[in-house]
């Protein structure tokens, strides 16, 4: 499995994966600063939700959990 490492909407580092197959999709987010982990399945093609929309709508959850 390849991990990649980003940093998210407020400077917090990320380390996730994803991928699809026919009918499905999934991304796996860690948070290892905070101790945190999302993730996000889909019974739809990666082709239908842009991975830019799934990471947005996992920051949006971290905001939830990760609230100063």
């Amino acid at each position: 499995m390849g991990w990649r490492i980003r940093i998210d909407s407020r400077g917090r580092r990320v380390v996730y994966h994803g991928g699809s197959a026919v009918g499905g999709a999934a991304d796996f987010h860690v948070y290892p600063d905070a101790g945190l982990v999302i993730v996000a399945l889909s019974n739809t093609s990666a082709e239908y939700v842009p991975l830019e929309a799934s990471q947005a709508l996992i920051d949006s959850l971290a905001e939830l959990f990760l609230a100063d």
